[in-house]
């Protein structure tokens, strides 16, 4: 038994089918050895070509990874909890992960108080299946699994004894990095050989877990996303900023990638409620502090301007930092939100 006695996520919302209409997905179940394969393994980059929330990989090559990625930061920005579900032959850091070994989970996090955790939990062989848009895992032998529902409006992360519940409401509708995932037939990938989609981009979450004997019981921002590559990732970018925050009636996704090159993307995704204000190119900007600002132009909408300040350094390890802090902002010349949660963190490769 891990010291980390059992945690529940259970995203709640009544919404319509994500594309309007019953999936055109049949149930399928997907096998995820624990051994690394052999051969060219090719990934799937059009939403077109299966479910939002399915594994994306033929199969896990020498060069290849796949996370599914779960998270809560509460809203007084000092506790979060953050899961990984991984198959990967290759780390964050480019470094080879042993055949045998490349499927396991990890809960990390800060509590309160500030003090942090880190549990690496696992696997043997893995199993994805998908309903609708929908997909729930599990690990085998770890006693950690998830279970999503075909429209994408409930999740359920579990792991060891079933004690504990968090319930949350969806907010913000799921997308990917160039449209809402309600479109059809667009790009999943945010760089070459590296796919991304967001299946939660906000919600309202209540955590209830026991983590080596210390209860952390807190209500915050929910989020959920998927990352896949067939390259090991310092092969495709040199930096990569990703966070999510709420703030007042504002839910945002945000990133920047700069690619081996030299050359910069940066994504933003802001709703209000279900109302999706924009999707598109922003300004970033990370100080040496770690604080940032973001400046958006919807057109239409308006100018938006956010500035997130960190709270708690949840991850401090080379080359990988994560945070938690509080973000204020909204339209130029509006009222200022906030102060919000606001999660993010820095991939230096």
């Amino acid at each position: 038994m891990h010291s980390l006695t059992y945690w529940v996520l259970t995203l709640l919302a009544t919404q319509l089918a994500l594309r309007g209409h019953a999936s055109i997905y049949p149930t399928h179940t997907y096998t995820l050895p624990s051994t690394i394969q052999s051969g060219a393994s090719s990934m799937q980059t059009n939403s077109r070509q299966g479910p939002l929330d399915a594994p994306k990989l033929d199969f896990v090559n020498a060069t290849s990874f796949e996370w599914w990625y779960f998270d809560v930061a509460s809203y007084d920005s000092k506790a979060s909890i953050v899961v990984v579900f991984s198959s990967e032959a290759v780390s964050l850091a480019g470094t080879p992960v042993p055949s045998g070994e490349i499927n396991g989970a990890s809960i990390s996090g800060s509590f309160p108080n500030g003090t942090l955790f880190s549990i690496d939990v696992p696997a043997g062989d893995a199993t994805v299946t998908t309903v609708g848009e929908g997909s729930s895992g599990n690990w085998s032998g770890s006693g950690m699994g998830w279970v999503g529902t075909p429209d994408l409006s409930s999740w359920t992360v579990t792991f060891n004894v079933p004690n504990s519940v968090s319930r949350a409401k969806l907010i913000s509708p799921a997308h990917y990095g160039s449209a809402p995932a309600s479109v059809l037939g667009v790009s999943e990938e945010v760089q070459p050989h590296f796919g991304w989609a967001n299946a939660v981009p906000d919600a309202h979450a209540r955590v209830k877990a026991t983590i080596r004997g210390v209860p952390l019981i807190f209500s915050g921002s929910g989020y959920h996303d998927q990352n896949w590559g067939t390259r090991a990732l310092p092969t495709v970018a040199k930096s990569w900023v990703w966070g999510h925050a709420s703030v007042g009636p504002f839910s945002l996704v945000f990133w920047q990638i700069i690619n081996t090159a030299g050359a910069q993307t940066n994504n933003f995704y802001l709703t209000r409620g279900r109302e999706i204000l924009a999707l598109g190119a922003s300004t970033l900007k990370l100080d040496s502090d770690y604080s940032f600002s973001l400046s958006l132009d919807t057109g239409y909408s308006g100018r938006y301007h956010f500035s997130g300040v960190p709270s708690v350094t949840t991850s401090n390890h080379t080359g990988y930092n994560r945070w938690v802090g509080t973000i204020s902002g909204g339209l130029e010349d509006g009222k200022v939100e906030g102060p919000g949660p606001v999660l993010w963190e820095h991939l230096a490769l």
